[in-house]
């Protein structure tokens, strides 16, 4: 998993897109070595190479990749966090500010 194991959050990594957002992750949860990523809104920014597209965001280069942004009355975050929990092999990126505070309860 190389350098993912050494943070204490193992397969896990918390990413936000700004400093406001990064603040309640460094203190709530300092030990999953949250970053802020500039992912949000509309930017004017070169594309990122697909082969390189995993390392910039911090993610496992050979790990199956899930996406669960936001929320919505339809989706039941709980459901999905203990599903994943059980899917070693997988990587679950969460997203969005509707998905954070599920995810941190």
């Amino acid at each position: 998993m190389g350098d993912m194991d050494e943070h204490l959050g193992g397969r896990l990594r918390v990413a936000v897109s700004n400093e406001d957002m990064l603040e309640p992750w460094q203190r709530d949860r300092p030990w999953l070595a949250p970053l802020v990523i500039p992912f949000a809104c509309v930017r004017d920014q070169q594309s990122v190479a697909a082969e390189t597209a995993r390392a910039e965001l911090g993610l496992p280069e050979r790990a199956r990749l899930a996406l669960f942004f936001d929320t919505h009355p339809g989706k039941d975050p709980e459901v999905v966090f203990r599903a994943f929990a059980n899917l070693p092999e997988w990587q679950l990126v969460v997203a969005g500010n509707g998905a954070a505070q599920p995810y941190r309860a």
